[in-house]
C-alpha cells in the first residue's frame, strides 16, 4: 500500500469516528463477512471528508 493510500485511510477512519461512529462497527461486520476489504473500500464522498466541522 502506498504512503497516499495509507493516509487516506487513516483520514476515512478520523472522519467517520468523527461524524458517524456508529458505522464503524457496520464497517467491521462488512469486513468480516468478506463483502468489503476493510477501510480501503470505504469512500467519502467531496464535502464530507473532513473530521470536525
Amino acid at each position: 500500500m502506498s504512503e497516499a493510500e495509507h493516509a487516506r485511510i487513516k483520514k476515512t477512519v478520523a472522519v467517520v469516528k468523527a461524524k458517524a461512529p456508529e458505522l464503524v462497527a457496520v464497517i467491521k461486520d462488512l469486513h468480516a463477512l468478506g463483502m468489503i476489504d476493510g477501510w480501503r473500500s470505504v469512500t467519502i464522498t467531496k464535502g464530507n471528508d473532513e473530521p470536525h466541522q
